[in-house]
């Protein structure tokens, strides 16, 4: 899978856009897949601790904590097969507060 941001054909949709991830997967305990690494363009990250999972109407929900120290949430969509990144924190305090 190639990393770039999703494309949306409704005006509304294309506000919700997110970067689609390449991920590699592990099975966890449950056998369910759980995130192990992904990729954003020649950048891997490996995924050090799932945090918090959650499901919604479409969507499966990982928080992870990162080997580069950052926490990110990213979302699966069974029906497309697509991970996109919903959110990165990078842990660090903006300089100046």
């Amino acid at each position: 899978m190639t990393t770039g941001y999703n494309d949306h054909s409704t005006p509304d949709a294309r506000r919700d856009r997110y970067l689609v991830l390449s991920v590699e997967c592990n099975t966890g305990m449950n056998g369910e897949r759980e995130p192990h690494a992904f990729s954003m363009g020649k950048r891997r990250v490996i995924v050090d601790e799932i945090i918090d999972r959650w499901l919604a109407t479409d969507h499966q929900y990982f928080k992870v904590r990162a080997d580069d120290s950052g926490t990110y949430i990213l979302r699966y969509d069974a029906n497309r097969a697509l991970w996109e990144l919903t959110l990165f924190d990078s842990g660090r305090t903006p300089e100046g507060l």
